[in-house]
């Protein structure tokens, strides 16, 4: 508009335009000659405007404000968490960008998309950054930065973004608002076919009166928990094990376990000094275990006490120690009771607790102590410590780790009292192992450093960093070492499995797939593994479909793939002419012969690879006695020991005989009411002889086929290995041995009396051996039934064999083995009554003395020849006489005048 002086009227509007000039970017004058030009109107213009949001760590709601379409596009808003908890309500026309302005606090973001229009999600990601385009509306991620990003929309449906998955898939469903939905189970059960729902259990929030719970996937089941307690129902799911799931209240430190048919509490579970402030800091399961760990606030510090749950049983497990008990640890051997101790500290210096504590009206389990605790920490000068208290003795196991060879360095006095290398976080107890003498060694393992340590004994009373305790074990790079029933067990990173012995040497037992992978011709390099004579199991070859699993062995030199493919299968060595393995299937309890595959064969039927070729075909598996029905099988040194469905435990020897040696427990309950009239049966059945055992649980017992008795003892150490020897003469009970405590039982009257220590019993047919070894041991044989000779061995220092007149009369054949280097002088009391009717003569380096009247000879071995000195420190002490006859005085009788060297005279000559 050209009008002079128009630039200065003062009519409405011109105001406004002057107010523009004021940011210095517009001139409101221009001048034309001969008028001015003016604006005569305006229009707004909308340029794009960030906004900025700076959130602290308390949990925030926001929503994006519904904006005029006018503005769609021009506003984005960026918003910045510090570590808290958020939730964004998106409105369409803006775009968002979540990020953090604290350092090392990562946020949780819920996007709330239910005021869009639509709720389809994509996602994408690119170097820079990550992104969400929710019903048309772009949210931008720096997951550097953040935790967790998770969707939800109006139908109450959470889902968490993953950026690490495939981005073309639309997020999972982790959580769903029961409130919003009419029949939350169908729709659940929907959600769960056209799999959308996340893991194997989804958080359902106000379901019915319960509150929250868990939707179980595979089972289309709720998990819930059925109580009126209002801090219960917002619980969190920790571990579900077969009909029982167990929940938590974090805050409230409160834990229990819950019957997944009903949701009635079963039992809570307490941990020690609950009243104290804190929380569970975690909750987690591993197989059929639970874990729980328990933050405690003390006065001055924070520490944690972790429990496991088995079944009914609660168990503290492990301690974090403070800068005084890690330190107290590193200077003491042993203190019974440094867990008592560790543990009144909690109490003492404890803070009350301001959360309530709350039962569910369940029993209430309380914890004890495992059988090992591991106490844990890092002190005041930053050194970590791991230790482990074994609670049924009190013993304190402290590692010192030593030093790489290439890393050497000296601690001055001040540094000493820790491990020379620095515990691993990871490192753990593999576990001991028992040596003679009440010695133990004890190996320590990290996975992380990839190192194995060996320890003679639990450890140094006062660490000492200069002189380590727990030397490293030279080994082929190791994957894990575990424990398996006492048995140390390694794996290489080439994919062996070896047993670990207690000098840190590697007995080969098996390979896996990862080994498989790098032998083309793997059938060959089997015996590189570990020799010749050597049985291996090989883990990962495939039958030809790629996928079944083939049992195979190798053996002696010998390859066996089991052609029964899947099934579950023991390998018991080969048969006695060594042409077929012998295969057992716990499944259908039977045993197979499988014969093995020569290398051409193998070559054949796998060529470069573990996969079995279409066109092989595997030799066919016979059955070996398919008449059997067997619920176990063994191999032992005498061939299989097999045990049948009904319980008869038979041996089947290596030469093909099979003879019934035992029946199990249910065998002998199943036969209760009629025991004895049962064994007799069962033992004419297999046309048994001797003596059958009688299995069970803490208590061995026998049965004698000859006499149809029955004997039984128990809490005797180690029952399992006990040895039956013999029925007593006169039906006066039976006697049996523990090699364990090395002790000789009378068993008579339903009681048990220890009759003698003993370091070996041994019958063998009609023989008996008794060992001494014990130092000042008194022999006296048994009267047994079918025993007719006894050797008699007293070993180091003076010993005492006696016999009775009884002895004399029921033994053939009485051997004395008096062998001692050091030549301590030894006993033989003879209660015989008419020394007239012995007869002494020799058989080659022998001494024997033979009743004439009976025929029973004793025999004193190699007291003439090169021996003699180590024997012959023995004297005779005869019944009604106080004459002392020496074993030299004997021997020296064979070479006077008129005595041959095969000569005989009386005994009475030598107390004369």
């Amino acid at each position: 508009m050209l009008l002079p002086g128009a630039t200065t009227r003062h009519d409405a509007g011109f105001d406004v335009i002057r107010k523009l000039e004021e940011d210095k970017r517009f001139d409101y004058d221009f001048y034309i000659f001969p008028g001015e030009e003016t604006i005569r109107r305006i229009r707004h213009e909308y340029v794009d405007t960030p906004i900025e949001v700076v959130l602290d760590q308390r949990n925030w709601q926001l929503v994006v404000p519904e904006l005029p379409k006018a503005l769609h596009k021009h506003l984005h808003y960026e918003i910045k968490g510090a570590g808290g908890r958020y939730q964004i309500g998106l409105n369409k026309g803006t775009w968002v960008k979540l990020t953090n302005h604290v350092a090392n606090e990562l946020s949780d973001w819920i996007i709330d998309s239910s005021q869009l229009d639509n709720d389809n999600i994509k996602v994408s990601k690119n170097p820079l950054e990550n992104q969400l385009e929710i019903g048309g509306v772009v949210v931008k991620l720096d997951l550097t930065q953040n935790r967790q990003v998770s969707v939800v929309n109006g139908k109450g449906e959470l889902r968490k973004v993953d950026f690490t998955g495939q981005l073309n898939q639309t997020p999972k469903v982790v959580a769903v608002d029961a409130s919003k939905q009419q029949q939350i189970e169908q729709h659940l059960s929907e959600l769960a076919k056209a799999h959308q729902l996340h893991g194997q259990y989804v958080v359902v929030e106000n379901y019915r009166h319960y509150g929250r719970v868990f939707y179980d996937v595979a089972k289309n089941r709720m998990l819930f928990t059925d109580t009126s307690q209002e801090q219960a129902k917002h619980a969190q799911l920790g571990a579900v094990i077969g009909d029982h799931a167990y929940f938590y209240d974090a805050d409230n430190a409160v834990a229990w376990r819950v019957d997944i048919a009903t949701g009635q509490v079963d039992a809570q579970f307490e941990p020690w000094f609950n009243r104290n402030a804190g929380n569970i800091s975690r909750f987690w399961q591993e197989g059929d275990v639970v874990y729980l760990a328990r933050r405690y606030q003390l006065k001055e510090r924070e520490s944690e006490l972790s429990y496991q749950i088995l079944g009914d049983r609660m168990e503290l497990v492990s301690v974090v120690g403070d800068d005084a008990l890690l330190r107290f640890s590193a200077r003491t051997d042993r203190h019974d009771d440094e867990l008592k101790v560790m543990l009144q500290d909690y109490e003492s210096n404890s803070t009350q607790r301001v959360t309530p504590m709350y039962t569910l009206s369940a029993r209430l389990i309380k914890p004890t102590s495992a059988a090992l605790v591991t106490v844990f920490g890092v002190d005041a000068a930053n050194v970590p410590h791991r230790y482990w208290i074994r609670t049924s003795d009190g013993t304190l196991i402290k590692p010192n780790l030593a030093l790489p060879a290439d890393k050497p360095r000296y601690f001055k006095e001040h540094e000493q009292t820790r491990s020379a290398w620095e515990i691993p976080v990871d490192l753990v107890l593999a576990g001991s192992i028992p040596q003679p003498g009440d010695k133990e060694v004890f190996f320590f393992y990290s996975r992380e450093q990839k190192a194995l340590f060996r320890q003679e004994g639990p450890g140094q009373a006062v660490l000492n960093a200069n002189q380590p305790s727990a030397l490293r074990v030279t080994t082929p790079a190791l994957a894990n070492v575990i424990n398996v029933n006492g048995h140390l067990i390694a794996m290489t990173e080439d994919g062996c499995v070896a047993q670990l012995d207690a000098l840190g040497q590697l007995s080969y037992g098996a390979v896996n797939e990862h080994w498989l992978k790098r032998h083309t011709h793997w059938w060959k390099d089997l015996a590189d593994v570990t020799g010749f004579s050597a049985t291996l199991a090989v883990f990962g070859v495939k039958g030809a479909d790629g996928k079944s699993v083939l049992p195979v062995w190798y053996h002696n030199g010998q390859v066996v793939v089991a052609s029964l493919q899947d099934k579950h299968l023991q390998f018991l060595g080969f048969d006695a002419d060594g042409s077929s393995a012998r295969l057992f299937e716990p499944a259908s309890g039977k045993l197979y012969l499988q014969p093995p595959m020569t290398a051409d064969a193998l070559a054949a039927a796998f060529g470069t690879d573990e996969v079995l070729d279409a066109s092989a075909q595997l030799p066919a598996a016979s059955e070996l006695m398919p008449e059997l029905h067997l619920k176990a099988a063994e191999q032992v040194d005498a061939g299989l020991r097999l045990t049948t469905v009904k319980g008869e435990i038979l041996l089947r020897t290596n030469g093909g005989k099979l003879q019934l040696v035992a029946v199990d427990k249910g065998w002998q309950q199943d036969n209760r009411t009629h025991l004895p009239q049962a064994l007799a049966k069962v033992a004419g059945q297999w046309h048994t002889k001797g003596v059958l055992a009688l299995q069970g649980d803490g208590i061995q017992g026998w049965f004698d086929v000859g006499s149809g008795q029955t004997f039984s003892l128990g809490g005797i150490p180690a029952a399992d290995n006990l040895r039956f020897i013999g029925v007593a003469v006169g039906n006066k009970g039976a006697y049996a041995y523990s090699p364990t405590d090395q002790t000789l039982y009378w068993i008579k009257d339903g009681g048990v009396q220890k009759i003698n220590h003993y370091t070996s019993v041994e019958r063998i047919g009609s023989s008996l051996l008794l060992q001494g070894g014990w130092g000042q041991d008194d022999l006296t044989p048994p009267l047994i039934v079918g025993v007719d000779s006894v050797v008699l061995h007293g070993g180091a220092d003076d010993d005492t064999y006696r016999l009775s007149q009884e002895m004399w009369s029921h033994y053939r054949t009485i051997i004395i083995d008096n062998d001692d280097p050091g030549q301590v002088l030894d006993r033989l009391i003879m209660l015989v009554t008419d020394a007239e009717k012995i007869l002494v003569s020799r058989h080659e380096d022998d001494l024997m003395l033979t009743d004439s009247t009976n025929g029973t000879a004793l025999v004193m071995r190699k007291v003439f020849g090169s021996q003699a000195e180590t024997h012959r420190h023995l004297q005779i002490e005869l019944k009604g006489s106080s004459v002392v006859i020496s074993v030299d005085h004997l021997v020296k009788g064979f070479t006077w005048e008129g005595v041959a060297k095969d000569g005989l005279f009386k005994l009475s000559w030598a107390t004369q």
